[in-house]
């Protein structure tokens, strides 16, 4: 049986997560992140899985698509307490999905502040210099949304740089921290695996 939970999610997402688990008024629930794999498989720093694991907590692993190749650790380690808790989308943890999908329906190639503070490293990864990266995105996008949630300073002025990098207007929907502090609250709140 286990004693309480843990939160993995991947890097993107951890500052929103640490600060709406710090606003939730003192609940102790230790954070587990994981690289981010946006196009591809996540994978959980073993170490700390078996960490958490030791004392006695369960896992619930907090993602979209990347953590699709989980599911057989998920299956090995359910009785460990580990259990994937996957959205559609993880912009679905920051806005409701009708935002969300409205504005990917206008256009909008949508980005949270932990994407934004390394998005020259996600765009040199994908080998792309400025002029491929603009034609790229231009592609499949007429702006760019930086979904804010407050908790980076620097966000902004990151948005403003990719969109000139991009040529591509862009703007800012505040969203803060209540929708994810809501999910977080039901999967603490959830009954712990046996």
């Amino acid at each position: 049986m286990t004693a309480g939970t843990a939160i993995a999610v991947c890097e993107h997402l951890c500052a929103e997560v640490r600060a709406a688990l710090d606003a939730s008024g003192g609940v102790d629930v230790p954070l587990v992140v994981f690289p981010a794999a946006c196009e591809g498989t996540a994978a959980l720093p073993a170490p700390l899985v078996r960490r958490v694991a030791e004392r006695g907590l369960a896992l619930r692993v907090l993602g979209a698509a990347c953590i699709d190749g989980l599911a057989g650790a998920a299956t090995e380690l359910a009785g460990a307490g580990l259990t994937l808790e996957r959205e559609p989308q993880c912009f679905y943890l920051l806005a409701p999905p009708r935002v969300i999908d409205d504005l990917q329906r206008a256009g909008a190639h949508l980005v949270t502040p932990g994407w934004l503070r390394r998005w020259r490293r996600h765009l040199a990864a994908m080998g792309l210099d400025a002029q491929a990266a603009a034609a790229l995105f231009q592609e499949g996008a007429t702006s760019l949304v930086l979904l804010d949630t407050g908790v980076d300073p620097g966000a902004e002025l990151a948005l403003r740089e990719l969109a000139a990098h991009l040529s591509l207007p862009a703007r800012t929907l505040d969203v803060g921290l209540e929708p994810l502090g809501r999910r977080l609250a039901g999967l603490i709140a959830a009954p712990q695996p046996a």
